[in-house]
Formats: C-alpha cells, structure tokens, sequence
C-alpha cells in the first residue's frame, strides 16, 4: 500500500538578471489566471528592492506576495490560511532558512492535500560559494530538490555567466570579503562567467551599461553629470579595444592568407 502522494519541490537558480522572478510571475499567471489555480506567493521581507507586499520583476510585471521574516512557520502559516494553496512559489530562496526550505519541502508530503512547491533563487554568493555560508540555505534546497532548473544568462564576454560579483562602482574593483547579505544593493553587483569571475574582470560593455543604468536612475544633476564624464570615459576605451582587436584580427587574417599563398605555389 502506498504512503501517500509526495508533490514535486522545484529549485530554480539562476545569477541576478537572468529573469527568474520573471519566469515565477508568467508561471503565476499561467496557473492562477488562466488555470484557475490557488496559488500562494512568498517572498523574504528582507528583500526591499519591491514594494511592500508584491513580487516585481525587472520586465515591469509583478504581483500580490505573502512577506515572511525568517521568524515565521511557513507550515503554520499556511495552516491559518482560510483558502489553502495548490501551488507555492517563493522568490529570493536564498534569504529563507534552512528550517524554512525544510517546512517547504514539508508541504509536498502533507497527508492531506500536499503543495506543489516552486523556489527561485540566487546559488552562490558574491565569493563563489553556495548561498548561506552560515545556514545553509541552498545546500539545503538544492539537497531537497526534485527537480533542478538552471536559469541561464550571458556573461557580456559571451559565455554563460554562473557567477555574481559584487563590486566597487566607484573603482570597479571586485570584491570577494564581506558580509554575505547586503541588499537594495543591485548597482553594486553584476553577472560573471567562470573565466571573468575568476580573473576579477568585469567587461567593459558591461560597465557602460550600468553607467547608463545608473544615469537614467540618477535625478541629482551633479551625481548625474559625474557618470556622463565617466559614460565617455568607459565608451572611448571600450570603442579602442574594439578597434585594437579588429586590427589583430586583420593582421591574423593577412598572416594567414600570405601562409596559403605560399603553399600554393609551393604545389605549382
């Protein structure tokens, strides 16, 4: 005789800017609009980057979210809830306890009724390590896990950014010491691949966007005016590497063909 029915505990991880919040908002619509679905969406109040009360992605879409402070008892929670959810979605695991991810996954095995559980969230940190130094948090997801979903985005280099890193915007200096946690902070993070995370380099196409960013956020005229000068800075060294590189390419070309040349009339 079976034991009873056990829902799936997704984890969805991917860097900053690789639209998981997004991807939790249009799977939301899809189940609780279009399906017709109860479902519950959670989100960490320590997480000040949205309004109070609502999941908002950086596509402009948001909805309606329960915020829950590492305190709460999400299994009592949801047991003092009048209509009982089919589906949970939580955004920015990451901030959630280890305890919390555990109740989580609780819910997919309850007697009655058990939840399908959705989590979005960072995996590592701003030093390369799992998320939670201290608790635990994502191993613990990750080790709980039914299904795993890599959300992917690209490095501006042009290989799959697995990284986030943290740095000076003043000196674009990365910064691998600190306390985990510091948010609001998105202006002084940015995606990686491997290969620029490693080598503390963040590339310059990526620095002139989030210059430009920053500008169309600025409304002091003097901050506003200093990341014009720096814009033009970024922009004309970026415009001479571009060139410096075309013209090493030309130059390989011509090596090359001068090469082919020589073996052909070798043959002759």
């Amino acid at each position: 005789m079976g034991r009873g029915i056990m829902k799936p505990f997704t984890v969805h991880f991917g860097t900053m800017g690789s639209a998981k919040t997004a991807l939790l908002l249009m799977k939301n619509y899809n189940y609780a609009v279009d399906k017709g679905k109860e479902v519950l969406l959670l989100k960490p109040s320590l997480d000040n980057r949205s309004k109070k009360g609502f999941i908002e992605s950086r596509v402009g879409i948001e909805s309606k979210a329960l915020e829950i402070d590492k305190k709460t008892n999400i299994i009592e929670l949801i047991e003092s809830l009048e209509n009982k959810p089919e589906f949970i979605m939580v955004d920015e695991i990451q901030f959630f306890s280890s305890k919390q991810i555990i109740q989580l996954k609780d819910l997919t095995i309850l007697d009655e009724n058990p939840i399908t559980v959705d989590v979005y969230g960072l995996k590592n940190n701003f030093k390369g390590n799992l998320f939670g130094e201290e608790d635990g948090s994502m191993a613990t997801a990750f080790s709980l896990a039914t299904h795993l979903d890599p959300v992917n985005c690209l490095c501006a280099c042009g290989n799959d950014a697995h990284n986030v890193a943290r740095f000076n915007p003043e000196t674009w200096e990365i910064q691998k010491i600190g306390e985990e946690i510091k948010v609001g902070g998105n202006e002084s993070y940015v995606s990686l691949c491997y290969r620029c995370f490693k080598e503390d380099y963040i590339p310059r196409s990526t620095r002139i966007a989030l210059i430009k960013d920053a500008i169309s956020k600025n409304i002091n005229p003097i901050k506003k005016e200093e990341l014009e000068k720096q814009y033009s800075i970024e922009n004309e060294l970026y415009l001479e590497e571009e060139i410096d590189y075309l013209r090493n390419q030309i130059e390989k070309n011509e090596a090359k063909i001068l090469e082919l040349r020589a073996k052909s009339n070798n043959h002759k």
